[in-house]
């Protein structure tokens, strides 16, 4: 005679459709708003109910055992929804923006060579165009020395033009006395060619000129360039080198720079927050220090960030005080 068991109790409906006892363990992590993961998690839970061995655990579990394990999926099925939904609330995005200086600058040199002087210090002011420091340059400043004295010899270029001038004259006169046939056609031709000769030696002379100012040029840029200076106005925040230290051509960076005279602040906003940003509108800000400024967007994304859906706003703060400090800030609305 078969065997027969109890009936088993009255099940929520609820239950019948996610519960699976030890497949709810490996599903814990799924997003039971998907269709697909509620159906299958039904079907295998459907089939279940036709085992008599399930049927009989089922009957000997108690009612606060499946209370508990409703319980369980109703939290993860509310956690799941409220982690997918993302919130705008301001009280939540307080000091969200990041601020900062609107130019940030690595000052370094294009040469290489022993660092001899530096200048300046962490926290001093500087202005445009002055010297932040110089790497020893007694070599170049040999050459400059060089080329100056090679382009000033004045003796052979006027030397190469007086014979030009003789050549020149000579030729000339050589002419009308063959026109007047007092001298014959080689002795003209044998003139002529002296006159090229020495045409093209004042050419040369003239043209090596060109080349040695060019090349003294080219030592001047060199010297100038070992001189390090600033590219606008600012404050030095950093020396990464040492007086005697060699800077090479992978590690040129001596100082950096900052200028906050106007400040930069970027901000995370949704697509729906577009509609009323667009470029050169003034926005309110909140500081860190509870200071409320005006900025002027300068720049919003046309494509939202891959990653995070959110368009990623660049603002403008004047600062031409300074008195703005922090990294923190808040757009208000």
């Amino acid at each position: 005679m078969p065997e027969t068991f109890a009936s088993p109790p009255t099940i929520p409906r609820r239950f019948t459709n996610v519960c699976g006892l030890g497949f709810w363990v490996q599903m814990a992590n799924a997003d039971f708003r998907q269709p697909s993961i509620v159906c299958f998690i039904h079907g295998i839970t459907m089939r279940s109910f036709k085992s008599p061995i399930y049927r009989q655990l089922i009957t000997k579990a108690s009612a606060t055992v499946f209370s508990i394990l409703l319980l369980t999926i109703d939290t993860s099925l509310a956690f799941a929804q409220n982690r997918s939904t993302p919130t705008s609330s301001w009280s939540d995005r307080a000091l969200d923006g990041v601020l900062q200086p609107y130019h940030d600058i690595d000052v370094a040199t294009v040469e290489t060579g022993i660092l001899e002087k530096i200048l300046v210090q962490p926290g001093d002011f500087v202005i445009a165009g002055q010297t932040l420091a110089i790497l020893h340059s007694e070599s170049i400043e040999a050459q400059v020395r060089v080329k100056k004295t090679e382009i000033s010899r004045v003796g052979k270029i006027n030397q190469v033009r007086a014979e030009f001038a003789l050549q020149k004259a000579k030729l000339e006169k050589l002419t009308k006395l063959f026109a007047d046939g007092k001298i014959s056609n080689s002795e003209l031709e044998r003139s002529q060619a002296e006159m090229i000769i020495s045409e093209g030696r004042l050419q040369a002379e003239e043209d090596l000129g060109v080349v040695m100012a060019a090349d003294l040029d080219r030592y001047r840029k060199i010297l100038a360039d070992r001189t390090i200076v600033a590219p606008r106005d600012g404050i030095v925040t950093e020396v990464q080198k040492q007086v005697g230290e060699f800077v090479a051509t992978n590690a040129p960076v001596i100082l950096r720079l900052v200028d906050v005279s106007k400040l930069r602040a970027t901000f995370s906003v949704q697509e729906n927050e577009l509609a009323s940003i667009a470029r050169g509108s003034a926005l309110r800000i909140q500081l860190s220090t509870s200071q409320i400024v005006e900025g002027i967007v300068e720049y919003v994304p046309p494509v939202a960030d891959p990653e995070t859906g959110w368009f990623m706003i660049s603002v403008v703060i004047e600062n031409t005080d300074s008195k703005i400090i922090g990294s923190r800030c808040q757009r208000l609305p």
